[in-house]
């Protein structure tokens, strides 16, 4: 979704927002628009974030547990 059309649904009721997506609240999305918004937008994931053992290693010597 778009920046603009992110500002803009913040002012819109659920309804309109999902007339928008073209998506239906009780049947959701069906197997082609699926497959057209996962090669569109990807997954609907966050990158996982990779710790080097380095940085644990002088984490752990410093004193600092949340990064082990």
């Amino acid at each position: 979704m778009p920046s603009s059309a992110l500002a803009e649904s913040s002012n819109s009721s659920v309804a309109e927002i999902l007339a928008k997506l073209g998506t239906d609240p009780k049947t959701g999305l069906d197997s082609a628009q699926l497959r057209e918004r996962l090669s569109k937008y990807g997954p609907n994931a966050l990158p996982e974030e990779k710790k080097s053992a380095l940085a644990a290693l002088l984490a752990y010597f410093w004193g600092d547990r949340s990064h082990g």
